[in-house]
């Protein structure tokens, strides 16, 4: 009961890099990496990814395209260094999205710059676009194509809900996996609430003064909330 972003979703490289970056998100966790996608989106960047695993992540990394990374250190159980290496190898810049401390760093990498979890969406995209954009040019994406793009993605996500709440539903009458059953409810949990994230920060831009969508977006994700792989996290989350 993982979670995949189909080859079918828009995962855009920009052919005018005036005006687009291409940024590596590399996250294995679905809330989480929504977050980062919907916060790197608002910087004014093309997301590639998210990728959940060392072997997605490396044959996306090696694209001479990419202007940046943001990068989850654990990646079910193995660690992204080779990644990190790879980027700097080819001149891009990355920061480690991670809760552990720069301890955990080798030493080629202990210099590497490191932003904490929880994640905060504004703080992505504040940090975002000082270490990836130079200047304003990240900033050139017209409000009314964001809005129509998260339009788009909230559609899709609601879609991918009402596949998910089936199987749950089928899981349920079938009664024979007690722990896939609390696997796939868990992660319809954290789908909706990617798609509440999501139209938050519609209401937002279609309406900046609204509180409520403020709140939302300084609202912290923690990978720590939602690991179904962790039956404590799991009690925590709900």
């Amino acid at each position: 009961f993982g979670w995949t972003h189909p080859r079918s979703a828009p995962l855009i490289h920009s052919t005018d890099k005036e005006f687009a970056l291409d940024i590596l998100v590399v996250e294995d966790n679905y809330l989480v990496a929504e977050v980062l996608r919907i916060a790197v989106e608002d910087a004014g960047f093309n997301v590639v990814g998210p990728a959940r695993s060392i072997e997605e992540s490396r044959r996306l990394a090696e694209d001479s395209r990419l202007d940046g990374a943001l990068l989850d250190i654990q990646l079910g159980g193995a660690q992204c260094f080779p990644i990190a290496r790879l980027l700097r190898s080819n001149g891009v810049p990355f920061i480690f999205v991670t809760g552990y401390d720069s301890s955990v760093l080798p030493a080629d990498l202990r210099d590497a710059p490191r932003l904490g979890k929880p994640v905060f969406a504004n703080e992505i995209t504040r940090i975002a676009v000082e270490r990836f954009g130079p200047n304003s040019r990240a900033r050139r994406n017209a409000t009314s194509a964001r809005i129509a793009q998260l339009r788009a993605r909230i559609a899709d996500t609601e879609n991918r809900i009402a596949t998910q709440r089936r199987r749950v539903e089928r899981l349920q009458i079938q009664g024979v996996d007690p722990a896939g059953t609390h696997h796939a409810s868990d992660l319809l949990e954290q789908m909706m609430t990617s798609a509440d994230f999501m139209r938050a920060r519609l209401r937002l831009l279609e309406n900046p003064a609204e509180p409520s969508a403020i709140e939302r977006l300084e609202s912290p994700v923690d990978d720590e909330i939602v690991d179904l792989g962790d039956p404590r996290s799991v009690e925590a989350w709900s």
